[in-house]
């Protein structure tokens, strides 16, 4: 856990008054991480995807970010992350916020974060392959109608995330929540309808996003369970919830709608045909442990980078100058170090 100061030193705090910003520069980058991994958004180029096998391992994932838009969208979560940070600390000045949004954002950080955990999990081909359908007309297709394909989800899900707990608060006694509202029925689908319904039921399957989903949802309830909570809440609230949320079912239901709209019938066959393919199996079955990953990696970097943006602005911390005792009469003692291997910037 990163602190910028001992507890009970009033001078030190006086001197440094970031107590606790270490931990929100690293939750910003965790959600970074997050939205990023979450996001298929990006600009897809037009290089020659027969040299991908030629170029070093680690060359070849960085095309792949670059195609699948990571790095912009890392930039564009920093300075949406770091604008919530100076409302929350309008104390701190905005030498700090530029010194850390430069670090978190640039390149070479971003790089030495991912690179190392795809070629953990995904071969060189598997890169490449992913890269050349990336390039694809479907497959531009399908990084860019991620953005708007999330969004129509996220608004069903909230809407029916929220008459789930009104309901759920409603059966555990609440007296003063009433029971949710029931949907209206519809029609009973067409055999067509039925048939493209299923092909997308597939293609979510397939694609890793119902799992993605599942697994948002079951940490965002851990979450909630643990922090604090306006009214007193039993065990039994928390299992219905996880039971009816994580409803495989219901997730399928909520996410049809975004997919009929974006894609043809085609379009979804051949996309479930990608992700059949020996490529696409590999990534789907590789996605859970590069998002673990690359949280936990996330973390460091975030500690790592809060750490030297302070020291850069504010001169070493305390616990620096317990580590590093200057010689008696030194007169560089208050000065910040010259070369401390560590405080250097991402190559």
């Amino acid at each position: 856990m990163f602190s910028v100061a001992p507890r009970g030193s009033a001078s030190a705090s006086n001197r440094y008054p970031l107590t606790g910003l270490g931990r929100a520069c690293c939750e910003a980058l965790l959600g970074i991480v997050l939205l990023v991994l979450g996001s298929r958004a990006g600009a897809v180029e037009n290089a020659d995807s027969s040299r991908c096998l030629r170029q070093a391992p680690e060359a070849a994932v960085v095309e792949l970010l670059r195609l699948t838009g990571v790095f912009e969208g890392a930039r564009a979560q920093t300075r949406a992350m770091l604008e919530r940070l100076r409302r929350e600390n309008p104390k701190v000045p905005e030498e700090f916020w530029s010194n850390f949004a430069s670090r978190v954002a640039d390149e070479h950080a971003l790089i030495s974060l991912y690179v190392p955990i795809y070629l953990r999990h995904l071969s060189q081909g598997d890169v490449c392959a992913l890269a050349r359908f990336y390039r694809t007309p479907l497959g531009a297709h399908w990084l860019h109608a991620g953005p708007e394909t999330q969004e129509a989800t996220r608004d069903a899900a909230q809407a029916w995330a929220s008459t789930i707990v009104v309901d759920l608060l409603g059966s555990a006694g609440d007296s003063r929540v009433p029971n949710g509202p029931q949907p209206p029925r519809s029609a009973p689908p067409t055999q067509q309808e039925d048939e493209r319904m299923a092909a997308i039921h597939e293609l979510l399957r397939q694609s890793g996003d119902l799992e993605a989903a599942q697994r948002m949802m079951g940490a965002t309830l851990d979450r909630l369970r643990r922090g604090p909570q306006l009214i007193s809440l039993p065990p039994s609230f928390w299992d219905d919830a996880r039971k009816r949320l994580l409803n495989e079912d219901e997730l399928l239901r909520l996410w049809t709608p975004a997919y009929v709209h974006q894609f043809t019938d085609a379009e979804i066959r051949e996309l479930i045909g990608f992700y059949r393919s020996a490529a696409g199996v590999h990534f789907v079955a590789a996605l859970p442990a590069i998002e673990a990953e690359s949280l936990d990696a996330g973390g460091q970097l975030g500690r790592d980078m809060a750490r030297r943006a302070v020291r850069e602005v504010f001169g070493p911390l305390p616990q620096w100058r317990m580590l590093h005792p200057a010689s008696p009469g030194d007169a560089s003692s208050n000065s910040k170090p010259e070369s401390d291997p560590k405080d250097s910037r991402p190559p």
